[in-house]
């Protein structure tokens, strides 16, 4: 049950990661590529 809760969690901090990546611009990936 615990290992639910924690797999849940990793997922939706997944999807806040995905969200910030959505809205990087296209100038902000290549840096951080660059990197």
């Amino acid at each position: 049950m615990r290992e639910m809760r924690l797999r849940h969690e990793a997922d939706e901090k997944a999807s806040e990661r995905h969200i910030q990546i959505e809205q990087e611009t296209e100038e902000e990936r290549n840096t951080r590529l660059d990197s």
